[in-house]
């Protein structure tokens, strides 16, 4: 798994997570990337997760299927 973007809301669990031997072999954390190697990242990838809970329709979704990339997005009901 491959985590882009610089660190955000709630960032300590996830990185609490990442210090287990397991996390730490199968996650990267990229921080900033420009456009090129996002684009190459993306292209490259099976799929973009997008589990926000928080946020609206974000750009990373736009990105991806311009791309051609599968996108797996969370629902977000505004009606709470």
């Amino acid at each position: 798994m491959v985590i882009v973007g610089k660190k955000g809301w709630m960032h300590e669990q996830l990185l609490h997570k990442e210090t287990t031997k397991i996390c730490q072999e199968k996650i990267i954390f990229t921080g900033y990337l420009d456009d090129t190697n996002l684009n190459f990242l993306i292209s490259n990838a099976f799929s973009t997760i997008y589990p926000s809970f928080y946020e609206g329709f974000g750009m990373p979704v736009l990105e991806s299927i311009s791309l051609e990339t599968p996108v797996i997005a969370s629902k977000i009901d505004t009606n709470f």
